[in-house]
């Protein structure tokens, strides 16, 4: 299991082996504890040059890499992790965070489409959600939302599950998300079991990965 947070601007720290967050609402406390428990962070620039946050990272002692252009794209960031990168640097992460996620610890491939698929599935509820929020991904794609101790909101499946209407694609995955199942399994904690996954239509893209001051181009 891999442990995904995205924690909306609360101020608190849990231990998860993922956190996706935005730089602005980043405190050098939080980066400087999750480079001491090896907490790996997705980073939305948010207006900040990329190449700057990843130069602060290595100031702190940690070691980076940014999307030179374009969006988060699941395949760029779990090649970065894979690298042993600790911060990656790009656009918006809440989607891609948990297929880059599972990508890295589980090893999915292109083929594992039910597992990409519930990755795709808990991306898109971290990305509705308005509230700091954990998802436990499991190597089948199954999922659980909870969110950290102390923080804010109920994780109730009714609101999760309102955002899972019509179909749904990633570069990696489309996804029927009217065939998620939804079930609360305890206070604070909601099951999401996706379906399988259709491969969606192939487009070849590259970007750029900027890596200890030397660019790599990745063919998604």
């Amino acid at each position: 299991m891999v442990r995904i947070g995205y924690f909306k601007g609360w101020n608190g720290f849990a231990p998860v082996d993922v956190l996706a967050a935005e730089w602005s609402v980043l405190s050098v406390e939080i980066l400087v504890a999750c480079l001491a428990e090896r907490v790996r962070l997705l980073v939305d620039a948010a207006g900040t040059p990329r190449a700057r946050c990843a130069e602060i990272v290595k100031q702190l002692g940690g070691r980076a890499a940014y999307v030179l252009d374009g969006p988060a794209r699941a395949r760029t960031l779990a090649i970065a992790l894979h690298r042993g990168v600790d911060v990656v640097v790009t656009g918006p992460v809440d989607e891609a965070a948990p297929l880059a996620a599972g990508m890295w610890h589980h090893g999915w491939t292109r083929s594992d489409l039910r597992a990409l698929a519930g990755a795709a599935v808990a991306g898109l509820v971290l990305a509705e959600s308005r509230e700091p929020r954990v998802v436990e991904l499991h190597r089948d794609g199954r999922a659980v939302v909870t969110k950290p101790p102390g923080a804010p909101g109920d994780v109730l499946a009714e609101t999760l599950g309102a955002c899972l209407t019509g179909a749904y694609r990633t570069p990696d995955v489309e996804v029927d998300l009217a065939a998620v199942a939804v079930r609360q399994e305890s206070p604070d904690r909601v099951a999401l079991v996706p379906p399988p996954g259709r491969r969606p239509p192939y487009r070849e893209e590259a970007q750029n990965l900027i890596l200890d001051g030397i660019a790599h181009e990745i063919v998604l």
